[in-house]
């Protein structure tokens, strides 16, 4: 039969291996994605999947035009426009459920 010390090491012990497990899954989901020599329009199309809108391309230029960008996924997307917006030949606008890029 346990004393009664025993089983409160065995209550308090076993929470601590539950919020290790959880820590180590928290660390393991990525926070920053970095597109490195990607095209825009590939870009694009990530960046509009993940914030639940539809790409809409209207740039012939879009695939020639290949970036490095450091995105964290934590950002909202008026951030990401505004960062990507500054590079040369990028135009992106938020209209509705639509991510576009202008010509």
């Amino acid at each position: 039969m346990k004393s009664p010390t025993q089983e409160a090491r065995v209550s308090i012990q076993q929470p601590q291996r539950q919020n290790q497990a959880t820590e180590e899954i928290t660390d393991s989901i990525p926070q920053t994605r970095i597109f490195e020599n990607v095209p825009l329009d590939e870009m694009v199309s990530e960046l509009a999947s993940y914030y639940n809108k539809v790409a809409d391309v209207q740039n012939a230029q879009a695939h020639d035009l290949r970036l490095y960008y450091k995105w964290e996924l934590k950002d909202k997307i008026e951030n990401v426009m505004d960062d990507l917006n500054h590079f040369d030949h990028v135009n992106l606008v938020l209209e509705d459920d639509k991510l576009i890029v202008k010509p």
